[in-house]
């Protein structure tokens, strides 16, 4: 949750760094919509709920009021890791405290407005992600269109709502999601930057990172300087574990790589946005290490950040390595870790070495589901014969948090030494 990264570096064999935090103040008029799918299997229903304007009508001097729908989707069906994005937007009609519900992916309706919705849209453009499937997306929604902007302003902090709902077509199962509500105030145009970095998010929806390297001088313990979010991992008899990552852009000041250029704005209007993610614990010296806890409350140990551009959904398997993912996988037992993450280091084919647009936030969800029934004491029965499919969005909002970072999804890292030892709290 924080708003810009300022990094100073001082020439002398010295280097130090600070974090600026902006906390909000206020709900903003811009809508992240951080994990979309549009698949064949698999339909997103998008709502939003618009509560500027004017009544009863969906235009003003024969001007429309409109909401402004920007996608952007992994270029390939593949939806690899690394994979930039494209973009796709367009505008629909709205009226004050109107709501729409569309099919993201166009399974239903062909991406029209749904449940009899008789307002006067624009029923020649769908909705609905182009593109073949499978593909992964971010969706942003804003009301900085013309209307809005124009006739008083109307296009102010808190006056949009959103919900998303994934809804497996065959049997039914779904979950769902709040569309995060980040940016600090009215943009002045549909184009204009939008902002959704850490420190805006109230309820701890993005997750800080920090540089492993700045200027090429590598920080020692970097996951100690940023926001760090935990999870349970169930074991692989218990069905399958998906992972949802989306990058949010960030002001990196001074790069990792010497002679690339700082980034000096921030604008989530982007398609190669780029976080690293880590598995991560914390040894006694207060050290992160890339790992898991097992249930018996020891480390098993891995190195292996991965860079996620625009966005993606992993399976377990794609973060944890070595003995941790055997653990998982082959005992039947379960574990725990933080997440981190870095500056992002993904460098396209392009002519230059750089990272092509490093940031250090990004939004986590976890998916838990199974198709068929579950053995939970991987003894040979079942014991339970149907299925789950359970969402959880990862928080932390120990930068939106004033005084010393307690308060919802902060854990700390706290240790008693008897008798009479205080207790520690280590990096919290």
């Amino acid at each position: 949750m924080r708003s810009k990264v300022f990094i100073s570096v001082l020439v002398a064999l010295a280097l130090a760094f600070s974090f600026g935090i902006t906390v909000k103040d206020a709900k903003a008029d811009q809508l992240m919509f951080p994990w979309i799918l549009k698949s064949t299997a698999v339909s997103t229903l998008v709502s939003v709920v618009n509560t500027a304007g004017m009544t009863g009508t969906y235009e003003f001097m024969s001007v429309p009021f409109r909401l402004h729908y920007d996608y952007y989707y992994k270029a390939t069906t593949a939806n690899l890791q690394t994979e930039t994005c494209i973009n796709h937007s367009f505008k629909q009609y709205t009226s004050k405290d109107d709501i729409i519900t569309f099919d993201a992916s166009g399974n239903i309706n062909a991406g029209l407005p749904l449940f009899h919705d008789t307002s006067p849209y624009d029923l020649l453009q769908p909705m609905h992600l182009i593109g073949d499937p499978p593909r992964r997306a971010f969706l942003l929604v804003d009301n900085d269109t013309p209307a809005f902007i124009d006739f008083g302003a109307t296009n102010v902090d808190g006056t949009l709502y959103g919900e998303a709902m994934f809804l497996e077509l065959a049997n039914g199962a779904a979950w769902g999601y709040i569309a995060y509500n980040a940016s600090p105030g009215p943009n002045p145009s549909q184009t204009s930057p939008v902002t959704c970095f850490d420190g805006q998010d109230d309820l701890g929806e993005v997750v800080g990172g920090a540089q492993s390297v700045i200027a090429g001088i590598p920080i020692p313990n970097p996951h100690a300087g940023g926001e760090r979010t935990q999870t349970v991992w169930l074991p692989d008899n218990m069905g399958t574990t998906r992972v949802f990552l989306t990058p949010m852009d960030t002001v990196v000041v001074v790069p990792s790589q010497l002679g690339c250029p700082p980034e000096i704005a921030a604008n989530q209007r982007q398609g190669n946005i780029n976080t690293r993610v880590q598995l991560i614990v914390q040894q006694p010296d207060g050290t992160f290490i890339g790992g898991i806890y097992n249930n018996d409350e020891e480390i098993l140990d891995f190195n292996n950040p991965k860079n996620i551009v625009c966005t993606s959904a992993d399976n377990i398997d794609q973060l944890v390595a070595g003995g941790a993912l055997n653990y998982l996988t082959t005992t039947g037992r379960q574990g725990w870790s933080f997440i981190g993450m870095l500056d992002g280091t993904f460098d396209g084919p392009d002519a230059d070495t750089c990272a092509d647009n490093p940031a250090l936030d990004m939004s986590i969800g976890k998916l838990e589901f199974t198709t068929t029934g579950v053995d939970f004491d991987n003894n040979g029965s079942i014991d339970m014969s149907g299925t789950f499919n359970n969402f959880v969005w990862l928080r932390d909002r120990t930068t939106a948090v004033p005084g010393p970072g307690f308060g919802t999804n902060v854990i700390h890292n706290c240790r008693w030494t008897p008798p009479a030892g205080p207790l520690v709290c280590v990096n919290p």
